[in-house]
């Protein structure tokens, strides 16, 4: 799953995409949640565009946005196929790109209690998470935005250890390289599926962090040491 993440800032975009909205400041955030806003990649009519997109995929019309009570924030690539998922329906319409500087894990540890956890590209570079969006209107008519959820695969090696508790362990982001972006965004449905594979352990790095450091840099800092022996099998 991936329940937090961190949003890059503006020269991160910028190295990737010359032309980043001026709202984008004001968004980016080291503790992204569901509900919150953040940006997204869309396909254009001649580039990728950018959108605010609301992190919970909604049906298309549906009434108050407070009043979904399903945890739409992830979607199972394994779902894609399904007519009756709305993740499926959405991924033949409209599929997008999610820019993250890393993203946070909570593994239970051999000894009781858990641990928060900052997992980031090895690099220190941008990851690009798989996503699919939909565009909703409240029933009424009086308010309308893209909504998008991030799709999760099984996990790597890795992954597993540092996804290891709750219902939907041994999981983790989908995510898709620089050179593949056009094809996810823009390909056939089945050019897209063909991206779906999961990232070797080599290319992520991880370490402890504070519990509720908020939206602050310090949430990313390391805080206290552990290994994988120390989390639970």
């Amino acid at each position: 799953m991936c329940g937090r993440y961190v949003s890059p800032e503006e020269r991160d975009m910028e190295y990737h995409y010359s032309r980043v909205p001026d709202w984008w400041a004001g968004l980016q955030s080291y503790d992204v949640a569901p509900t919150n806003h953040a940006p997204i990649l869309l396909p254009g009519d001649s580039e990728p565009t950018w959108q605010a997109g609301y992190w919970m995929l909604l049906p298309p019309k549906s009434a108050a946005k407070s009043k979904w009570k399903y945890s739409t924030f992830n979607a199972r690539v394994e779902k894609l196929d399904d007519a009756k998922s709305m993740a499926g329906r959405a991924f033949g319409k409209l599929r997008c790109l999610v820019p993250m500087r890393g993203f946070y894990e909570w593994p239970g540890l051999r000894e009781g209690g858990t641990l928060r956890v900052y997992i980031h590209p090895a690099d220190d570079g941008v990851w690009w998470a798989a996503g699919v969006a939909q565009p909703w209107t409240k029933a009424d008519g009086s308010e309308s935005e893209i909504t998008f959820t991030i799709l999760t695969q099984p996990s790597n090696a890795l992954m597993s250890r540092l996804h290891n508790r709750g219902a939907n362990r041994n999981r983790m982001p989908l995510f898709i390289g620089a050179k593949d972006h056009d094809t996810w965004l823009n390909g056939a449905p089945d050019e897209a599926r063909n991206l779906i594979r999961p990232m070797d352990s080599d290319a992520m790095a991880w370490h402890p962090v504070a519990r509720n450091a908020g939206n602050r840099p310090e949430q990313v800092e390391a805080s206290g040491s552990a290994d994988l022996e120390a989390l639970a099998a």
